[in-house]
Formats: C-alpha cells, sequence, structure tokens
C-alpha cells in the first residue's frame, strides 16, 4: 500500500482517462472517495490495470458533495477534471482578523442584507453560505441591540457599504477563527467542494 499527499501527487501527475468515481463514504468529520481506472498516479502500476485510489477528506469544516452513486452521470470520465486543491493560508477569506458588527436597533430589510452577505462572499470567492457567517438566531429577537455576525476582514470590506445604508456601523475588531480555517484546504472538483485538512491518496501496489 502506498500513500502521498493529494497536493504531491496531482503536482506530479495528471488525471487520465478512463478514471471515475465509483463509491463515496461519509461519516461525520470524514469522507472517502473511491476512483477506479488507469493508473494514472503511479506509473509502476501496469498500464492496462484497472486500479483504485483511494481519496481520504479528514476534520471536514464544510462542504457540499453531490455524488449519487446510483446516477451513470456520476459514474462518468471527466468528473475529476478540473480537480483543485487550494491552501486556504492563500485565500483572502479565510486569513486576518473577524470583525464583530452590531445593530443598535432593528433593521426592515433583512433579505437585503442577506443578500449582501451572499454577494461579499462570492466576490472574495469563498464558498461558504451567508448562515456561516450571520448571527440568524438574533434577528427574530426584537432587542434593540444584537449582534449581526461575524465576518472576515476581507468580506467585511465588501460588506460595510451596504451596512452603512443601514446605518449598521459598530464594529469590535477580534483576531480568532480565521488562523483556525487557514490551516485547511479547499478541494474543487466538478460542482463538489469540500474544506478539509489536506487530503491524502492511498492504492494498492504491486
Amino acid at each position: 500500500m502506498k500513500e502521498a499527499l493529494l497536493s504531491d501527487l496531482l503536482a506530479t501527475h495528471e488525471v487520465c482517462h478512463p478514471s471515475r468515481p465509483v463509491s463515496l463514504f461519509s461519516e461525520g468529520a470524514e469522507a472517502t472517495l473511491t476512483i477506479e481506472g488507469f493508473p494514472w498516479w503511479d506509473a509502476e502500476l501496469p498500464r492496462d490495470a484497472d486500479a483504485q485510489l483511494v481519496l481520504s477528506f479528514a476534520s471536514v469544516v464544510e462542504g457540499n458533495l453531490q455524488l449519487p452513486l446510483d446516477d451513470a452521470e456520476f459514474r462518468q470520465d471527466g468528473l475529476l477534471d478540473g480537480l483543485a486543491l487550494t491552501p486556504l493560508e492563500d485565500a483572502s477569506w479565510a486569513v486576518g482578523p473577524h470583525i464583530e458588527v452590531f445593530c443598535y436597533r432593528p433593521f426592515s430589510d433583512a433579505m437585503s442584507i442577506y443578500l449582501a452577505v451572499e454577494r461579499a462572499l462570492n466576490d472574495v470567492e469563498c464558498p461558504l453560505s451567508p448562515e456561516r457567517y450571520l448571527n440568524l438566531g438574533a434577528w427574530l429577537q426584537a432587542s434593540s441591540c444584537f449582534k449581526l455576525g461575524t465576518f472576515p476582514k476581507h468580506v467585511f470590506d465588501r460588506l460595510e457599504p451596504q451596512l452603512q445604508d443601514h446605518s449598521i456601523l459598530e464594529a469590535d475588531h477580534h483576531l480568532f477563527t480565521g488562523s483556525q480555517i487557514a490551516s485547511k484546504v479547499s478541494v474543487k472538483f466538478d460542482e463538489n467542494w469540500l474544506i478539509c485538512d489536506p487530503p491524502t491518496a492511498r492504492w494498492e501496489c504491486p
């Protein structure tokens, strides 16, 4: 059995076809995806072998896997085209200070705030949803003072004009959470993505 970081494997090998996913297992914060086909990941394997590669994703923070195993489209070659790993230490939305924003008066158009946060996240290519950052539970309370949410600095910079329009101007700066997620990796392929520890790959060898 051989094992390597998936990032190292992709740096030295190009995905070749046929290469298709055949199984997906997910439990808690762990997930594994099994690939079957041409052994592009190991030049020592026979070129005519129908080999398997098991990708392991540990300590998953968040993600979106839409891989129906009973769907023929799932098993097609090409699903792994564009497989990309991005260390979150290189992502602006995952590093640096986070900012807590407080409201001191109710606001009438909650949906516009939600959509503004969604646009700001898209601007910095953050795959996480607004729910990750907004304190939605507090919106249901009639309190005159509550925390709107906690946002990465680069997201807040894009969100601030919208907050000014709603007279939401108070903010307190904190250094937290960013360093925790910044040690992880964003994994994307097709329409699927995961944020997890650096994924590994393992396979049987002759």
